[in-house]
């Protein structure tokens, strides 16, 4: 299952998005801990693409895309942005958020540019 949501540069909308992936989550019946794990990275993600990516610019969107695969129990999350993205190597001791990511998904990769994270999580 493929689920592509385009959102406004928002943070009202986080909560909305975030819950259309854990919905279709618990629905295949991943448990809670992993969804709190899930959660965190997802809103980070997300936070940072609207404030950081997009700098809250109404004009420019994100784009949320989750894959679900039932057959490997794992789930993988695209948070793209239309800013100019960074370079994750060179992240100050202020970024806490993306040490947090590491820390709750296991697997988080950025595109060349900077402004593209992909996160998987497994069921175990």
């Amino acid at each position: 299952m493929v689920q592509t949501l385009r959102l406004p540069s928002r943070v009202d909308r986080i909560p909305w998005a975030t819950k259309q992936l854990l919905d279709a989550l618990k629905k295949e019946k991943w448990n809670d801990d992993i969804l709190f794990d899930i959660r965190l990275a997802v809103e980070e993600a997300l936070t940072n693409a609207v404030r950081h990516g997009n700098r809250e610019d109404p004009s420019k969107k994100i784009q949320f895309q989750f894959t679900l695969d039932s057959g490997r129990n794992q789930v993988t999350i695209i948070v793209e942005d239309q800013g100019k993205g960074f370079d994750p190597s060179k992240t100050s001791s202020k970024g806490y958020g993306l040490v947090l990511m590491r820390q709750f998904m296991d697997d988080v990769r950025y595109n060349r540019q900077g402004n593209q994270v992909r996160m998987t999580k497994r069921r175990r």
